[in-house]
């Protein structure tokens, strides 16, 4: 889940108007070498807000909410 956050946030930095990203997950990250702390600085340094939807069984909404209170 990091790293295609940070891949996405990447993808939009050279963009002018206003941007935002629509997380649907479960907010699990099973498999990325990033950390949430790596894509918020990210995030923030190039002013991408992220909107994060949880999705699935069992939501670790912890780390939802603080994908969407950081960023």
């Amino acid at each position: 889940m990091f790293d295609g956050l940070l891949n996405a946030v990447d993808l939009l930095s050279a963009r002018t108007e206003r941007r935002i990203i629509i997380l649907i997950s479960n907010g699990k990250d099973t498999r990325s070498r990033s950390t949430l702390d790596a894509v918020v600085k990210e995030a923030n340094e190039v002013g991408v807000q992220i909107y994060p939807l949880g999705l699935g069984g069992e939501v670790n909404i912890d780390q939802l909410r603080e994908l969407a209170n950081r960023t």
